[in-house]
């Protein structure tokens, strides 16, 4: 009896420690089977937030350089008559610049107002949108010359804008002359932020998107009726610059961090 008992206890060890490690077997499993669904949960939300961190941003690029050079109703030439204000200045060769990781560009806001009455020295009479404000930049044109200006003060009456300049404007516009921001915007990583930012006319500066590694450019010139792509060392003239390769390499800010790259080409429109 005494051995039929230490032989039962014997099989009742073997079957429990078996089962021990099935069941440590299967634990396993299912911690392995977690942790690859925790990982794909963290990838896809990963990728989700670099697509949607890339639209933003090339969103908000591809409207800039796109608009690049535009003054109003007027194109942009080295012979048009254009009056700059201080260091507010726009050409053809500076309508965009850039380097391999920053780029600059200069144009008018595409909302405008409209010059309701002839100008009068540093007062112009507008329609109500879009709103300006004190200390902003903006640009008048009648498609025979164009300003810019610094404004001074902004009141409004009977759903009119009356601005005051900070200085006499050098022309006279009549009626219909289109009234807009002047912005030069200046895009760059800041690197220990790992985010993309833009400065607003030298002042302003403000978030784009986070999550960036890094910025980098590249543009389309045209020379002799050819296309080439160029870095921004190799441009001669930025005149020449039709296009710009925009490449965002995007963080996935996870717990289980990797980066993606994302593409664009955005030309210049005429």
């Amino acid at each position: 009896m005494s051995n039929r008992k230490s032989l039962f206890i014997g099989m009742m060890i073997i079957e429990l420690m078996f089962a021990l490690s099935i069941s440590l077997v299967i634990l396993a499993m299912l911690t392995t089977l977690y942790m690859a669904t925790q990982k794909n949960h963290q990838i896809q939300a990963g990728l989700n937030r670099i697509q949607e961190n890339a639209r933003t941003a090339f969103q908000v690029m591809r409207a800039d350089i796109q608009s690049a050079g535009y003054i109003g109703c007027a194109k942009l030439t080295m012979d048009f008559p254009l009056t700059t204000y201080q260091n507010f200045t726009i050409t053809p060769q500076n309508k965009i610049t850039g380097t391999e990781n920053e780029i600059v560009i200069r144009h008018a806001g595409q909302q405008s107002a409209n010059l309701l009455t002839v100008s009068r020295d540093s007062t112009l009479t507008i329609t109500a949108k879009p709103h300006f404000s004190a200390n902003e930049m903006a640009i008048i044109s009648d498609c025979k010359r164009a300003e810019i200006f610094s404004i001074d003060h902004v009141s409004e009456n009977q759903g009119k804008q009356i601005i005051t300049t900070q200085a006499p404007l050098h022309n006279r516009y009549t009626e219909s002359a289109m009234v807009s921001h002047f912005e030069i915007h200046h895009y760059y990583v800041k690197p220990h932020k790992k985010s993309l930012f833009v400065t607003k006319n030298f002042q302003k500066n403000s978030e784009v998107i986070e999550g960036v590694e890094a910025l980098a450019l590249m543009y389309d010139i045209e020379e002799n009726g050819e296309i080439f792509t160029v870095t921004a060392d190799q441009v001669s003239d930025w005149a020449k610059v039709m296009a710009v390769r925009v490449s965002l390499s995007l963080l996935s800010g996870t717990a289980f961090p990797f980066q993606k790259t994302w593409y664009a080409y955005v030309a210049l429109r005429e």
